[in-house]
């Protein structure tokens, strides 16, 4: 046998004669029990148990204590070895005890010293948020050791007593649990109230369900997610979970989540204070349709959306909205009050709204949780119809949906991101539930128009012009929030590709704060070899093209995962080359219809002249069960399509 293969024979051998008495009791069991056992093939790490054991000490109060041993199998599970606790700060979240074990393949115990533990803070930056993240790293952690990490925490969260736990990670778990915590030391002066516990997804990922005998739910044998599927559902939709809730009827801190009407009603009540006009925006003489048009221009113009997360214990509550346009910032749940406000005071009836953007969705028939809900937007009911695309029937009455916060989508429309989603308005009476119909939202397009001429020596010269509609590259996103230089980097990124000694001049756009219209750039590129010589044939840079559809996923490995995808825009190219001398396009035709997209390209070419046409429209789609093997074969023959427009689309045979 190769000495090499030896080695990784020998570390994935049972540690038998390991001695697990330096661990903690709660880590031996599992530790003896997973000796006799072989680790799943392929990982880095084998996670022996992952177990929070929850309970409720009152006013909102959660104690959760967290055990977590793991068995590092290769130096890729060496990051094992580092603790980390996402977290609010404050009184939100404080971590009360650490500790930490490493049990060294040579018997060797290395333990957490206080050294080994920071607060980091979160914030990205661009916010005004106390979210940090405890990180606690022990030393010496190798191929072999056996990991143990026992934590308690205190949590008051601005949502409740409550908790989500997902059981996947990027490493195999060997026993899962969720535990309602027996009374006792950390867990003292416990309050009894109604305990809600609920699993989501377990089905679909071939777990059984198992009770533990003082309360909770186990599971057994969780495979790692797959790491290498792409075009998938977003975590919350297809992982399997456990949502915790406590229900103290006595405590009016947070939303009661026993019903949505009682969750909506809650919300609702909370905005009220808020909602108020500044009596500072220009709409006096205004009708009223106009004055909310009005209302939106002026907060796209003169609001900044921040992430503000000063005191945890706000979480839900949006600040007034004279005071919102006093500062001039704030995060969704602000801009939603402060354009309720304004609303209000031109005599609408308005409401809150909670809804779930960029991660997923919130599914049919799930059950009341606060953390389905990652953005807030506005709804007014309309005693007539204004006329406007995000007007919605409903059996409480006609409303008209307004996200506050997107300062690139017309008034009217809402962000591509709602399309297909359902929101949940908030009356005084309970929960408004509304699915978005496409024609409620802004379509995503971009138009590429470009004029270029080829050199006898094979530079190229092209004048561009882009027309965005909706976000669909985040054009007008990056020029409202960094100015016009902020363009260049990102047409570079996106297509507009050039060489050191290349350049882009002449760089221009329209008005981002113009939401009526479609965002425009133009710009010059110049490319000293743009055209280079392939045999007898010229090919040029591909300026205009899109990207080709990335990997899916690895080849020869059965899917697992739903094939998913959430995208839908449209893109097209109009080209105009003129050339030095007469040519003829190697790839003159191509058409495709799949269920992700339909393509259509097209190249015409007259003397010197050179006519190119490209159409790509991408499709929304979803394949479950036995479809996931067409949808994958149907992704990479779409690949391979604009794979061949790369290499040959714009080769021109001289």
């Amino acid at each position: 046998m190769r000495p090499w293969l030896l080695l990784g024979c020998l570390l994935f051998l049972p540690l038998s004669g390991q001695d697990l008495s330096g661990l903690p009791e709660w880590a031996r069991g599992p530790a003896a029990a997973a000796q006799a056992e072989v680790p799943p093939a392929g990982a880095g790490a084998w996670v022996l148990l992952k177990r929070y054991e929850v309970a409720y000490a009152g006013e909102g109060e959660m104690r959760i204590r967290s055990l977590r041993l793991v068995r590092i199998l290769g130096e890729r599970g060496l990051p094992e070895g580092t603790f980390s606790l996402q977290s609010l700060g404050g009184k939100a979240q404080e971590v009360r005890h650490l500790r930490g074990w490493n049990l060294r393949p040579d018997g060797e115990m290395v333990r957490l010293s206080r050294d080994g533990i920071a607060v980091q803070d979160s914030d990205p930056g661009d916010g005004f948020s106390s979210d940090h993240v405890t990180v606690a790293e022990i030393a010496r952690v190798a191929p072999g050791s056996l990991v143990a990490f026992e934590s308690e925490e205190v949590a008051r969260m601005p949502m409740g007593p409550c908790m989500g736990f997902y059981l996947p990670e990027a490493e195999p778990v060997r026993r899962f649990e969720v535990a309602v915590a027996r009374r006792g030391g950390f867990f003292s002066d416990l309050r009894e109230v109604e305990v809600r516990l609920r699993t989501r997804h377990w089905q679909g990922w071939g777990l059984a369900q198992e009770a533990l005998p003082d309360g909770g739910v186990a599971a057994s044998g969780i495979s790692a997610f797959p790491r290498d599927e792409r075009v998938a559902p977003y975590r919350n939709n297809v992982w399997p979970s456990v949502e915790l809730t406590f229900l103290d009827a006595n405590f009016a801190g947070a939303p009661s989540c026993r019903t949505w009407d009682t969750l909506a009603s809650w919300i609702h009540a909370r905005y009220l204070p808020a909602i108020t006009p500044s009596g500072r925006l220009p709409l006096k003489g205004l009708p009223p349709g106009d004055a909310l048009a009005a209302a939106y221009r002026w907060m796209a113009k003169e609001l900044v959306y921040k992430v503000v997360y000063l005191a945890p214990e706000r979480g839900w509550l949006p600040e007034p909205g004279p005071e919102v346009v006093r500062k001039r910032y704030g995060d969704c749940k602000d801009h939603a009050a402060c354009f309720l406000g304004e609303a209000a005071g031109l005599g609408f009836e308005p409401f809150p709204v909670l809804c779930r953007i960029g991660q997923g969705e919130i599914e049919a028939g799930q059950e009341p949780f606060p953390y389905v809900f990652n953005h807030a937007i506005a709804a007014l009911r309309l005693k007539t119809s204004l006329g406007l695309a995000a007007e919605v029937t409903t059996e409480a009455g006609r409303f008209l949906l307004v996200d506050a916060t997107d300062r690139t989508c017309p008034f009217g429309l809402l962000p591509a991101d709602h399309r297909g989603r359902r929101l949940l308005i908030c009356t005084p009476q309970g929960a408004v539930w509304v699915t978005v119909p496409a024609s409620a939202t802004v379509p995503e397009r971009l138009e590429v128009e470009l004029t270029g001429t080829v050199s006898e020596g094979g530079a190229v010269r092209a004048k561009v012009r882009l027309r965005e509609t909706g976000n669909a590259t985040g054009l007008r996103a990056h020029r409202l929030m960094a100015g016009l230089g902020a363009l260049e980097p990102l047409l570079l990124s996106q297509g507009f590709h050039l060489p050191p000694a290349g350049r882009l001049s002449e760089l221009a756009s329209s008005d981002p704060l113009d939401l009526d219209h479609p965002f425009e750039v133009t710009f010059v590129l110049d490319h000293p070899n743009g055209a280079t010589p392939r045999g007898s044939s010229l090919v040029l840079v591909g300026w205009g093209l899109p990207p080709a559809p990335g990997i899916i996923q690895k080849p020869g490995i059965p899917r697992r995962l739903p094939v998913a995808v959430r995208e839908a825009m449209v893109r097209s190219l109009r080209a105009t080359w003129t050339f030095p001398h007469p040519v003829r396009p190697a790839l003159p035709e191509r058409r495709s219809d799949s269920p992700f997209r339909t393509v259509a390209w097209r190249v015409l070419a007259e003397d010197r002249s050179v006519r190119v046409e490209l159409d790509d429209e991408q499709k929304e789609a979803r394949f479950d069960g036995d479809a996931r093997a067409g949808a994958v074969a149907a992704w990479k023959k779409d690949r391979s399509l604009f794979q061949a427009l790369a290499d040959q689309g714009l080769t021109f045979i001289r």
